[in-house]
Parts: structure tokens; sequence; C-alpha cells
């Protein structure tokens, strides 16, 4: 179950925590609802990643925000990274909350390192996409081999 259009739970979980927003390739929006009860997975992500593996779908645009601080990645990329992190240090009470973001370009994947809920991007490093799994949802490129092919 994908959260397609904002209810009860999703706007809560707007107001709380920064968030992903994703349009996919059959124009569908899905909102990050992360630990919504009831709901296996628990992370959006891995829901998000089956249901377009299962549906031959992809990421056409996404974002990441937190109420009104909307950060948009580039649109039509080959695919879309995301996953959660967190960093503490001694001394300091608080651990900080991160997201790593990234987009698939020519076999190229660029992850950013963003602080949330500021939305601070910190650093962007290039990663090896065959290591990134389900943090990845990639287009899938042999389907528009094949038709090119034909």
């Amino acid at each position: 179950m994908l959260c397609h259009v904002e209810d009860d739970f999703s706007r809560d979980y707007y107001e709380n925590n920064p968030r992903w927003v994703v349009v996919l390739s059959n124009g569908e929006s899905v909102f990050q609802d992360d630990g919504r009860p009831g709901v296996e997975p628990r992370s959006a992500w891995e829901r998000l990643h089956n249901y377009c593996k299962d549906n031959n779908l992809h990421i056409q645009s996404m974002s990441i925000m937190f109420r009104s601080n909307r950060q948009a990645l580039p649109s039509n990329m080959d695919g879309y990274y995301f996953s959660k992190g967190s960093r503490g240090a001694f001394g300091f009470p608080k651990t900080m909350q991160l997201f790593f973001v990234g987009i698939l370009n020519n076999g190229k994947l660029e992850v950013s390192c963003w602080k949330v809920p500021e939305m601070v991007k910190e650093k962007t490093e290039e990663r090896d996409p065959t290591q990134a799994g389900i943090c990845l949802i990639q287009k899938d490129t042999s389907r528009s081999m094949v038709a090119q092919d034909s």
C-alpha cells in the first residue's frame, strides 16, 4: 500500500517529519508515510521500490521537504536514491537526522547528505550503483533497449 493522496496520517507525518514526494512514470504521486499502522514494510521507500518493480514503473521526479521548505531533484533521471541516517557526537544532547538522496544519470550515482529537518545539503559523493540495493529505484533500461532493437 502506497500513500497516493494526503490523509490524516500523512498530514500529521508532514507536520512532524521531513519527507520525500515522488511522481511516477504513470503520473501517480506518492508521499512518504513511514510507520503507517497496519502497513508492511514500515519503510515507504521499500514499498515504493516493490511497487515500481511489480508494475514496471519508475520515478519521474522527486522532492524532499519539511513543511514549506522543498528541495527538488532533477527530473527524468535514470534512477533515484533514498536512505535515512543519523549522526551523534559525544557531548551533544541531540542526534542529528540525515537524508541521503541521489540521482542516477548515465550510470553515475551521485548521493547528497542532507541535514533534516533543516534541509541543509552537507556534501555530495559518487557511489557505486551496483551496491545501492533497495535504496535505488531505477528505470528498467532492458525494456527500452528491447523496444529500440525491434
